[in-house]
């Protein structure tokens, strides 16, 4: 049952050598998906800063003497966001300042698909589901994401929705003004009622939780997602919460031991959470369209998540013909030369819930809309969607084995996954590797 049910997410092994790094190399800088946070010279910025352990503090009390400005408290990686309005560069001299991060911003990875492009609906043949499979019932998902609209979708399982973007986490109605979250948590649980089943999503079943991140141009803070993290983790047994998809991220511009985003997802996963996050949309050179290597967004770099690239599927339920995307980021990691990501899933030309006329994606793209039945659909692309449909098995071997094997239930997905060969046209030249057998045990992929 485990293998059936994940046998359609394929596992992408890339070259873990630092000097791979120098073959078709991508600028962290060029990464789509975010951007890099204040300028140096500016006169205030917008920073992340980690205390060392027992000095939360001495370090709160420093920035409030200096007349700086503490805007959030992340108690779980030991850190603050404030405003720093002057003599930034005494602040290297502070005792008890581990680490000073830009409060970088974040953007939801998805982008248009080819128009012409059927709107037939592989995704759950190609996974292996039937109308028999396990719904995901019982299980909570966080979508830290742009929102969630409601509708017969998704009725009766938005069990919670904060929104961390506007109203600093309060809790308001569900609602998506840009447009992504809704897609997202469409191909994770969609019931399939507005499209008569043809769109339905992975685990239909599944409940949902949402947390609004995103503003209605699909970016938001770091800042701002860490705290969602830390309110997903911290309610995780009052609001039911078992995953979190973090379909979003911004360029890797430090280690992980030392990126506030990672950290906070690292403490989650110890915490007990699954986090399901994007690789990026930065797999080929954005000048010369070749494909290369480095491209992983923050936190797809965290050691401890499940980050996912994308697949093509050719828009058929054979995966023999399944390719890695062109724009899916690829490994090694950048500074540490981590193996990622974990797996690729599907995540191009998939159509899923829509906001309507009124939000972002739909204005901007019109012509991404699909009409069915009288209602409207959207059809996007992006290692946003290979998460999401992550999520979704993980949410249904979550229902299939919590009860009889709980340790097995969130590893499987990556020792059960299939190995995804590449075109030929460009294996030699770009040395692709693709195992030919089941990927051994390690540190990255362990039993949560």
């Amino acid at each position: 049952m485990m293998s059936h049910l994940t046998r359609g997410i394929t596992l992408s092994r890339h070259i873990s050598v630092l000097a791979m790094m120098a073959l078709l190399l991508l600028p962290a800088s060029s990464a789509a998906g975010g951007e890099p946070g204040p300028k140096k010279n500016s006169k205030t910025q917008r920073l992340i800063v980690r205390a060392k352990p027992g000095q939360e503090a001495k370090l709160r009390q420093m920035l409030e003497q200096r007349g700086d400005t503490i805007v959030a408290e992340h108690p779980s990686i030991r850190a603050v966001t404030v405003l720093v309005h002057n003599g930034l560069e005494t602040l290297a001299d502070e005792l008890s300042i581990e680490t000073v991060s830009s409060d970088a911003l974040v953007r939801a990875f998805a982008a248009p698909s080819p128009t012409s492009s059927p709107e037939v609906n592989v995704l759950r043949a190609t996974l292996g589901l039937t109308a028999a499979s396990v719904t995901g019932a019982g299980v909570g998902v966080a979508i830290i994401d742009s929102g969630i609209r409601p509708s017969a979708d998704f009725d009766g399982r938005i069990t919670a929705f904060y929104d961390f973007s506007n109203n600093g986490g309060s809790q308001t109605q569900p609602y998506d003004d840009y447009g992504h979250g809704t897609h997202v948590a469409g191909l994770i649980g969609s019931a399939g009622q507005l499209s008569n089943g043809q769109y339905q999503g992975v685990a239909p079943a599944v409940r949902l939780v949402g947390l609004k991140v995103l503003d209605q141009n699909g970016q938001g803070h770091t800042s701002t997602v860490i705290q969602a993290i830390e309110f997903a983790v911290r309610y995780r047994h009052a609001l039911g919460i078992d995953i979190i998809n973090l379909s979003l991220g911004h360029p890797v511009d430090q280690p992980a031991a030392t990126d506030p985003l990672v950290q906070a997802v690292e403490a989650a996963v110890r915490a007990g959470v699954i986090v399901v996050t994007s690789a990026g949309n930065n797999g080929t050179n954005p000048e010369t369209g070749a494909i290369g290597y480095a491209g992983i967004n923050s936190p797809g770099n965290a050691p401890s998540a499940i980050t996912v690239g994308a697949v093509k599927t050719q828009d058929t339920v054979t995966r023999s013909d399944d390719r890695v995307a062109d724009f899916s980021s690829r490994g090694p990691t950048w500074y540490d030369g981590f193996a990622k990501p974990d797996l690729v899933a599907p995540g191009h030309s998939l159509v899923s819930n829509a906001v309507g006329r009124k939000s972002t994606l739909s204005k901007k793209y019109p012509s991404l809309q699909v009409k069915l039945g009288g209602e409207r659909f959207l059809k996007l692309s992006g290692t946003s969607m290979a998460a999401a449909v992550t999520t979704g098995v993980a949410a249904l071997v979550l229902e299939a084995n919590r009860t009889a094997n709980p340790v097995l239930a969130t590893s499987c997905d990556v020792y059960t996954a299939d190995p995804l060969y590449p075109t030929q046209d460009w294996y030699a030249g770009n040395l692709w590797y693709a195992p030919r057998s089941r990927p051994r045990r390690s540190h990255r992929t362990r039993s949560r």
